[in-house]
């Protein structure tokens, strides 16, 4: 009996070392994942950005990487659903169309946006105005992020409204309600890139699909 209860504490003991041993590991180690993105500094701030202070978007570091590497200052990108985002692909990109429904949002993000950028405030309804917007710019863009409500139709919309070259950006895209806006796309010949993750200051496990065709204008 004795040795039983011993060998247990002996377990306990071992497995809060090796607790203690991936916290030092995730979030003391310079050259950790954690340590290194800036994970711990979005969390206590409860805004998404570097190590360094940069503001990034609230996708997952897999997509982040890869949009800073292609994303160029010849392109012009169409955002549904604005926020820190919105920062981060105005310092890429040749400029950015934006569209928000949340009015108090809509505020205070207006006061931070740089010259290009067009921030549109739309209210929204199911199948409105909302996720017609971009249809409303009559303009062609290169790369469509689709991030707010009623993702599937602004899908639906959207297409129409892309260069020949250009890219679908959908986030969140691992909820079943989406199954639709990514069947369309692979009816219209797009193939789709999942990218997979932990977002800034959160622990879920997130997915991002970049749905591109053969010639794309982000060289996939």
């Amino acid at each position: 009996m004795l040795f039983d209860i011993s060998q247990k504490v002996m377990n306990f003991m071992s497995q809060i070392l090796s607790y203690f041993r991936a916290f030092q590991l995730l979030f003391w180690t310079q050259g950790s994942f954690v340590y290194s993105t800036g994970w711990l500094e979005s969390l206590a701030d409860k805004h998404p950005r570097t190590k360094k202070g940069y503001t990034i978007p609230w996708m997952n570091y897999a997509v982040i990487h890869l949009l800073k590497q292609r994303l160029t200052q010849k392109l012009t990108l169409f955002e549904y659903g604005s926020g820190y985002s919105t920062l981060f692909y105005a310092r890429l990109v040749q400029h950015v169309t934006s569209v928000e429904y949340d009015h108090e949002w809509f505020a205070l993000l207006n006061k931070k946006i740089p010259k290009n950028v067009d921030l549109h405030f739309q209210i929204y309804v199911p199948d409105g105005d909302y996720s017609r917007a971009i249809q409303s710019t009559k303009q062609k863009y290169d790369v469509l992020v689709v991030d707010g409500r009623d993702r599937v139709r602004c899908i639906l919309y959207g297409l129409d409204c892309l260069t020949e070259s250009g890219v679908v950006i959908l986030d969140d895209s691992q909820r079943s309600r989406y199954s639709e806006a990514l069947a369309y796309l692979k009816e219209n010949n797009f193939q789709c890139l999942d990218l997979i993750g932990i977002k800034p200051g959160t622990s879920a496990i997130c997915q991002t699909t970049i749905a591109y065709r053969a010639q794309n204008c982000l060289g996939l």
